[in-house]
């Protein structure tokens, strides 16, 4: 199997939640971190996906060596 592709969520909207949804189920993408300028949004996706680290910033997403998409909603 292909590698997988670690993934950064930066907008955690309607479709930001969409690919967090989604993605996992696809098998060859890792969601590896989220964020939004909006906490309310940040609160919403946290309550919804136990399992997301949301970052400091988008920069801290960008930056970080472990991301390899980057998917902007």
């Amino acid at each position: 199997m292909p590698a997988q592709h670690r993934v950064a969520v930066i907008g955690l909207g309607v479709i930001g939640q969409r690919m967090l949804t989604n993605m996992p189920g696809h098998g060859r993408f890792e969601i590896v971190g989220g964020w939004d300028n909006n906490p309310a949004a940040c609160a919403a996706a946290e309550r919804q996906y136990p399992w997301l680290r949301i970052a400091a910033s988008p920069e801290a997403l960008i930056d970080d060596p472990g991301t390899d998409v980057v998917y902007i909603g």
